[in-house]
This record gives structure tokens, sequence and C-alpha cells, in this order.
């Protein structure tokens, strides 16, 4: 009897002590950061450049900036997920919506060579820096489509959200590959230990897209092992009209959404009725 008591005391304080490790590392698990400078000339096909912002709380940040035509319809302001940087996406969003459309790809603080750390707080601060920037271009979120990447869909939902409640929609919202919260995500992947309650940045995205007042596109991959695809079910459920949700299969997961021509012709077709 001794021996089993010892036996499930040090399995409690094992378990303890992983939960503890978990919870105190849980942004370093989230947040994957290339801290590599961006370099348009050098990461960016011809006609980009970097444009900075200052966030509220201070932080000189670098973006990627490719102006469109004067007709090609609305610029479309992306935010990327959690792994690598910017720069990254480059070819991706190119490759989706050709040479005339304006971009923005976001960049985060402690990405791509910007200063601070990572947390939820501090990308929506890095978001609303950027929606700053288009205004003082002429450039009312009327004219600005979001895209948000898996853990960029909570950055740009709540950004969305925000901009609705003040009176100024965007023009359309697509989300690749979204969740419902993060705190669901981390929830269904450490299965084992109270996760959804402990998750600080919580991306609560069903809780903010009924605000939404915009056209909402939301993209999913069948086989997802990420952000499974029930996780963005969830949250075009709570998300009002108008909206469509394409389910992607072919074998498509997490990252390769985008080299499938179904997945293109639906980006092109949503932005290009806006």
């Amino acid at each position: 009897m001794r021996l089993l008591l010892w036996l499930g005391l040090a399995a409690a304080l094992a378990y303890l002590l992983l939960l503890g490790l978990v919870y105190s590392l849980q942004r370093s698990l989230i947040y994957l950061p290339d801290r590599s400078p961006l370099d348009a000339g050098r990461l960016a096909a011809p006609g980009w450049r970097t444009i900075e912002t200052r966030s509220d709380d201070g932080l000189e940040l670098r973006h990627l900036y490719r102006p469109g035509a004067a007709d090609a319809g609305p610029l479309l302001l992306a935010f990327h997920g959690n792994g690598g940087h910017a720069g990254h996406r480059v070819e991706k969003f190119e490759e989706m919506l050709g040479p005339e459309r304006g971009l923005l790809l976001a960049e985060y603080r402690g990405y791509g060579g910007n200063p601070g750390k990572p947390s939820e707080e501090g990308l929506l601060a890095d978001a609303r820096s950027l929606l700053a920037w288009l205004e003082a271009e002429g450039l009312a979120p009327s004219e600005v489509a979001l895209y948000g990447e898996s853990l960029g869909s909570g950055v740009a939902t709540a950004l969305a959200a925000e901009s609705a409640a003040a009176g100024r929609p965007f023009a359309g919202l697509i989300l690749e590959s979204p969740f419902d919260s993060l705190a669901a995500v981390a929830q269904h992947h450490y299965w084992y230990l109270p996760a959804r309650p402990l998750v600080r940045d919580r991306f609560d995205s069903a809780a903010r897209i009924g605000a939404v007042a915009a056209p909402l596109l939301v993209l999913h991959a069948e086989a997802d092992r990420v952000v499974p695809l029930r996780f963005g079910e969830r949250l075009f459920e709570a998300a009002a009209e108008p909206k469509r949700f394409l389910r992607i299969g072919e074998g498509a997961r997490h990252n390769d959404l985008y080299h499938l021509p179904a997945f293109r012709r639906a980006v092109r077709a949503f932005v290009g009725e806006l």
C-alpha cells in the first residue's frame, strides 16, 4: 500500500510539473517566429516595399506592401499564421491574386526583425497600427478586405469586429483554416491537460465574429490536423450572413491549401465580387 501511495504521489507531482511547464512556456508553443529581418528586395518580387507603423505601445514595426492598380478593387490586408514571417507569404498571395491587386502583408511584433514579444493583445495592437496607416494613406476600411491565415484568422476577425462596431466595416473577410477559439484548439491537442482554462491568448473568434458586418469566406481542409475542420465549422456557424464555406478535399492539409486550383479560384472570385 505504501508503495502504491508513493507511486501515486510521484505521478501526481509529475503531472503538476508538466502542467506548470506547459503553462509557463505556452507562448513559445503558440508563436514560432522567424526573427530574420524582412527584406523586400530579396524575398519579394518587384513592386514590393517595406512600410513602417507605430503601435499604441510604442513599437516601430515593419510590414510588406505592394500597391495595386487604380481599378483593381479593394486592397487585401493579410495576417499570417504563427510560423515564419510575412516574407514567406509573398509567393502565396501573388500566386492567388496576380499582379494587379494591392497587398499589405502584416508583420507582428517579434517576427521579421520587429521588436517586442508576441501575444494576443500585442498582435491586435499591431493590426490597429496598420489600420491607422491605411487611413493615413486615404484608404477607408470599406476599401480594404481582410485575410486571416490560421492564427491570423483570430487577428483579422478581431480587427473586423472592432471596425464594424465603430461603424466602419471592411469590404470583406477571408479566413483560411480558422478556429472558433485558440483555447479550444489547445484543448484538442493537449487533451490530457486542463488546457482550455489555462490559455492566456484565447483569440475567441466565435465571440467576435457575430459583430462582423462584411461578406465572409471561410476555407478549410477536410484533413487538417493542426486546426481540424470542426473548429472552422463552429466559427462559420457563429457568423452572420452573407457567408460561404469551402471545404477542401484533394488530400489538402493545413499548410498547402493555396496550391490547389479550387482554393485559388474561390479566393479570386470572392475578392472580385467585393
